[in-house]
């Protein structure tokens, strides 16, 4: 079934094609809302916030780019929104499974989930566009090209704001080490 028609299935009300439709995106969903937050937090409230808004978009997918991609721009809409409403309430970040006693590579990893804080509770500080931008490019490995039609901007605002990101986060040595290992 193509996107299109799956799309169609959608809008016409098919229930199964809209649980389908669902079940095929909402892990995506869920990874960019996280990726851009940094914390479960709210993510699952932002999920069906978004899912909502696809769902009720669907009729205007012309399917001149993928659905993914559509989908990631209202996404990062949906992100940018929340964001815009205030300071994000972080939960602290797991980014790697616990820590066992007596492993070699224990401190490295702890270092790694601290630094990992850090960047997020800096992020939290830095302006929504700026932070989305980086995190779609740095984190999510998105092309600038990519993160520039997902954010609505050209190429020079999305370059521009991955780069005072970028420096901005450099000016805590922990997380500019973090990034560096990270090839950020």
């Amino acid at each position: 079934m193509t996107e299109q028609t799956l799309a169609a299935q959608c809008v016409a009300g098919d229930e199964r094609a809209q649980r389908r439709f669902i079940d095929e995106h909402i892990d995506y969903i869920h990874r960019v809302l996280f990726r851009i937050l940094g914390s479960n937090h709210v993510v699952e409230d932002l999920v069906q916030d978004t899912l909502i808004q696809v769902l009720r978009s669907l009729r205007t997918f012309r399917g001149q780019a993928k659905l993914r991609t559509w989908i990631a721009r209202i996404t990062v809409r949906v992100a940018y929104a929340h964001l815009k409403r205030g300071r994000v309430q972080t939960v602290p970040l797991e980014l790697l499974p616990d820590i066992s006693a007596g492993d070699p590579g224990a401190e490295a990893r702890l270092a790694a989930r601290n630094a990992g804080r850090r960047m997020y509770a800096l992020l939290d500080e830095i302006d929504p566009k700026q932070r989305i931008a980086f995190v779609l490019h740095a984190i999510d490995g998105r092309t600038v090209r990519e993160v520039a039609q997902m954010t609505g901007s050209n190429l020079i605002a999305t370059k521009s704001r991955i780069r005072r990101t970028k420096s901005k986060l450099r000016r805590d040595s922990v997380v500019s080490a973090f990034l560096r290992e990270a090839g950020i």
